[in-house]
């Protein structure tokens, strides 16, 4: 009877954590994207700029500005199918709520 290596007994969390501590940077940076909802706004931001992605007071600042500007709405109508009902209010509430919210989160 041939014998059971260790490998063959490993649990996938044991080879994850093996992955992990192999390239913990990697990871690092992988986790940051993934699993944060600003994460890919961020490095995006960070990428596209050379800066450091807006700070929640900066983005709700410009967000304000926005909201109250006709030309941003209607760049947003001449954006969207006529066909695609659009609410900017109920659009700008969902963004300060959902993701503006986190944008503070773990800066790096």
């Amino acid at each position: 009877m041939p014998g059971i290596t260790t490998n063959q007994l490993k649990s996938p969390i044991e080879n994850n954590r093996d992955r992990v501590l192999a390239n913990p940077d990697y990871y690092r940076t992988r986790q940051q994207i993934t699993e944060h909802q600003c994460g890919v706004f961020k490095e995006y931001i960070s990428f596209a700029t050379g800066n450091r992605p807006p700070s929640k007071k900066e983005f709700l600042m410009n967000m304000e500005e926005k909201e109250i500007d006709p030309d941003f709405a209607g760049d947003m109508e001449a954006l969207l199918r006529q066909e695609i009902e659009y609410n900017q209010g109920t659009a700008f509430e969902w963004l300060k709520n959902e993701l503006i919210e986190n944008l503070d989160a773990k800066q790096r």
